[in-house]
């Protein structure tokens, strides 16, 4: 179980890290040890242009956190919620998939 545990942190914090991508994964004492690159913002914009239509989670397990993210009851559609997240360089606009706060955001434009 404490392997597991171990394994675990380190695919979240090797997931977090910020404008990264993961090139290899291998085994070090147990440990999952995740080699990443730097992206530019130009490739990172082109990444999440392919994104669109997607949750958000899924762009941040590929290019790395947002610097800013901020969600908010949706002018357009009654109930709805939309999310403005911005990367170096450009933003990702979303909507909620249902009329939850908490619903899955899908990416809906890159700008």
């Amino acid at each position: 179980m404490k392997a597991l545990l171990k394994k675990c942190l380190a695919a979240v914090m090797a997931l977090t890290v910020a404008s990264t991508t993961a090139v290899a994964t291998y085994e070090n004492e147990g440990a999952v040890v995740v080699e990443a690159k730097k992206l530019s913002a130009k490739q990172q914009k082109k990444i999440a242009k392919k994104y669109v239509g997607k949750p958000i989670n899924a762009l941040v397990r590929k290019i790395g956190r947002y610097k800013r993210g901020q969600v908010s009851a949706s002018c357009n559609s009654a109930g709805y919620y939309e999310g403005l997240y911005q990367w170096k360089g450009f933003k990702v606009k979303t909507r909620s998939k249902s009329k939850s706060k908490s619903s899955v955001q899908i990416i809906k434009a890159v700008k």
